[in-house]
């Protein structure tokens, strides 16, 4: 199935799929003001609570709110993240804009991060 295919189909299951929250949005928040927070990649943020909104464009209906966690339980919105860097390696000029997800410049690796609370404060007790 070609990138653009499955991110699509990928799409239609997002919204379906979405996990409980964690934390609180304003605790998010206030881990986010107090610097306590830090980026990661996409491809590693399976475990990891988000700090700021996930929210696509042109869509602009956040996948995320701070507080939620990418989980094994819930993968449909880190693997669609994930196949809008590859549509994104393979369509220069024309990458997704997503709130909440920095894309990198193709020469430095090209791949997307997010921002989570720092780790000590990310994983379950």
């Amino acid at each position: 199935m070609p990138a653009l295919a499955r991110a699509n189909s990928e799409a239609a299951t997002t919204f379906n799929d979405l996990p409980p929250p964690v934390l609180s949005p304003r605790v998010a928040f206030a881990k986010l003001v107090r610097g306590e927070v830090e980026e990661i990649p996409v491809s590693e943020a399976e475990g990891r609570i988000v700090a700021v909104q996930i929210v696509p464009y042109p869509w602009v209906i956040p996948l995320l709110i701070p507080g939620e966690r990418f989980s094994k339980e819930h993968p449909a919105v880190r693997e669609y993240l994930l196949q809008l860097e590859a549509i994104d390696a393979q369509f220069p000029s024309f990458e997704h804009h997503t709130h909440g997800v920095k894309a990198k410049p193709r020469d430095s690796g090209g791949s997307s991060s997010c921002t989570s609370p720092c780790r000590s404060s990310s994983r379950p007790p």
